[in-house]
């Protein structure tokens, strides 16, 4: 992808068309003040953001960077993409009964917490979020991107080879949901009016939230409170083990040719 170079040229010319009168910039001898003008012309030159220094940020304070990162190692990026900061990487839904009736409905918590260290000055409780962070330097014209979240499998049993859940799904909360970004203003990033629901079953993919092309610059924030995200089981579909699966996230180029 080739570099994003931007010029910027401030010239100031004296046009003149027509005789003018001056009436306000005269000395007290009735002459003009001006005795001679000059240019100056200014610019600079632009070159993409460099991501392999990029750092997560406080989601309460998105223009302020984290680090050292609070139990989370840095995630590795693509430089002439956008790429994900930070992605808070467990869940847990905790223990339950087999549901012999009807589907049921388990929310989540984060598992393995991530603490902050003692160097850590953030004012965010990373422990009680979920986060994803993406950031964007190309520049304003740069094409757009879609946030998108699909089930990497099943649900499988502890052994891997034991049993699956057939018709489970998660969803993310995103009605009514913002997000927060750095930089001044919005940078024009759409989240999804309808909560968003992800089949458990390998196959479908759901986005999250989206930007246009020329839009989406700067790092974009989105968080969850972990007992807003939902995990649907259908009745006696789940056997007496611990089941497992991946939930990918990923960012897709939405430019059209």
């Amino acid at each position: 992808m080739k570099k994003l170079m931007t010029s910027l040229m401030l010239t100031a010319v004296a046009l003149v068309t027509v005789p003018l009168t001056v009436n306000a910039a005269t000395t007290a001898a009735g002459k003009d003040k001006t005795l001679a003008t000059g240019e100056t012309n200014i610019n600079i030159e632009f070159e993409a953001a460099d991501l392999t220094q990029a750092h997560p940020v406080d989601p309460n304070h998105p223009n302020e960077v984290v680090d050292p990162v609070p139990g989370h190692d840095l995630l590795p990026v693509n430089p002439n993409n956008p790429s994900f900061l930070y992605v808070t990487d467990n869940l847990t839904f905790g223990n339950a009964k087999i549901n012999m009736l009807r589907s049921q409905i388990y929310h989540a918590n984060l598992l393995q917490p991530n603490q902050g260290s003692s160097a850590d000055k953030s004012s965010f409780d990373w422990t009680k979020q979920f986060v994803l962070e993406i950031a964007d330097g190309r520049g304003e014209d740069a094409g757009g991107w879609a946030l998108k979240v699909s089930g990497a499998a099943p649900m499988m049993g502890k052994d891997q080879d034991t049993h699956q859940i057939d018709g489970a799904k998660l969803t993310w909360p995103t009605k009514g949901n913002k997000t927060t970004n750095s930089g001044e203003g919005d940078n024009g990033v759409v989240v999804n009016s309808d909560d968003t629901v992800v089949p458990l079953n390998g196959q479908s993919s759901a986005a999250l939230l989206s930007a246009d092309s020329h839009k989406g610059a700067g790092i974009t924030v989105m968080t969850f409170a972990p007992d807003d995200i939902l995990l649907e089981v259908p009745a006696n579909k789940a056997k007496p083990t611990t089941y497992r699966t991946e939930v990918i996230w990923s960012l897709e180029n939405t430019a059209t040719a």
